[in-house]
């Protein structure tokens, strides 16, 4: 999958879904280190990559999955990065990217939860 992480995504996490074959762009890759959200979610947009992100605010509507290639939120506080990152790689590696076209994904400790296709 092409993922666009935003700067809350600890290093270690992209670096793992690197090394499966992702293509992951960080926010500091791609310049947006202190950017406003609607900034990196237009540069999802832009580049169709799935926004990957810690970031809460990213489930309110004004940010339509359907607009990018779909929006992850990992929803792991308070978990040691290590124990973070592996939640985070096995959801990710549980999902098809089919099925995150369009929709809002929100990983947590107890599993993925998918919200529906919202329109465009």
């Amino acid at each position: 999958m092409k993922f666009l992480a935003d700067e809350s995504v600890f290093a270690p996490m992209a670096e793992a879904l690197k090394r499966l074959g992702h293509d992951v762009v960080t926010a500091k890759d791609a310049g947006l280190l202190g950017q406003p959200d609607e900034r990196v979610f237009a540069r999802a947009v832009a580049d169709k990559r799935v926004l990957l992100t810690l970031d809460t605010d990213f489930t309110r509507t004004r940010y339509n999955p359907r607009r990018c290639g779909g929006i992850v939120v990992a929803r792991l506080f308070r978990l040691p990065v290590d124990e973070a990152t592996r939640i985070l790689v096995e959801a990710i590696s549980s999902m098809e990217q089919t099925a995150l076209v369009g929709r809002l994904a929100v990983i947590t400790r107890e599993g993925v939860r998918m919200g529906p296709r919202r329109g465009a």
